[in-house]
């Protein structure tokens, strides 16, 4: 069948406004912070030290201004 035209690659679900969910495994606290300011994103945080999970998966096409819960905790290296 036909594909059909679309401007980029954002699912069909978020019309409008979109932004890419960005990855915030890894990221200290603050660098999270900074990162959803500067994609349009707003975060949730749970627990402390570096960023080990997120509930929206990364490069996923959201709504700007879309949440998301980061899970922080110790990370072995």
């Amino acid at each position: 069948g036909e594909v059909p035209q679309s401007s980029g690659d954002a699912p069909a679900a978020c019309t409008g406004d979109c932004v890419v969910m960005p990855a915030f495994t890894g990221l200290s606290l603050p660098a999270a912070i900074n990162l959803s300011l500067e994609e349009g994103v707003t975060i949730k945080v749970v627990g402390s030290g570096r960023a080990r999970g997120q509930s929206v998966p990364s490069g996923a096409s959201v709504p700007r201004g879309s949440g998301v819960t980061v899970q922080f905790g110790a990370v072995s290296i």
